[in-house]
């Protein structure tokens, strides 16, 4: 990036403004900001901005149907008024199932988006690396709906590393 911007996400943009909808998809980390019409709450910065760390394009029947699962939910609280009376936004990205890219998706999404929380990774080997490396250093909660790995029992969390699947003990 030239001087006086900022790299992120693969995309460059000027520093001394948030991101709007359309920067955050012009990234090829992501694919899209649900539920329809959120785009406006994220411009506006009326949005609490939650996103999804799946891995789409590796896994396209499984990634989606997480994805929609999370796009179902998000439509469910926008219906009944956001949260704490704001509305909600999530910000969808792809892992690709690659390590590499589901921290740089995180980071992404939390240090440049300011995503509140973290749906992903898929994978326990993703989970662990995007954790450690983005998202504990960020402070950014992050929820697994399917890392089984023993390793995540016993990391150093502070409580900001869920999951939704048991441990494969």
């Amino acid at each position: 990036c030239v001087e006086d911007y900022v790299c992120a996400g693969r995309i460059c943009m000027q520093e001394d403004r948030p991101p709007t909808a359309a920067d955050l998809l012009s990234s090829p980390l992501c694919t899209g900001i649900f539920p329809a019409g959120s785009e406006e709450d994220v411009d506006s910065g009326e949005a609490r901005l939650l996103a999804t760390a799946l891995p789409t394009s590796f896994s396209p029947s499984n990634g989606a149907e997480r994805e929609r699962a999370v796009e179902l939910a998000a439509e469910e609280i926008a219906e009944t008024g956001g949260v704490l009376g704001q509305p909600l936004a999530v910000l969808a990205c792809d892992t690709g199932n690659d390590p590499e890219q589901a921290t740089e998706v995180v980071e992404f999404a939390a240090g440049f988006a300011g995503a509140e929380a973290i749906i992903g990774c898929a994978s326990s080997t993703n989970t662990v690396r995007a954790f450690q490396e983005a998202a504990l250093p960020l402070n950014t909660v992050m929820m697994s709906p399917s890392a089984t790995s023993v390793r995540l029992t016993d990391i150093e969390d502070r409580d900001l590393l869920w999951r939704t699947a048991p441990g494969s003990r």
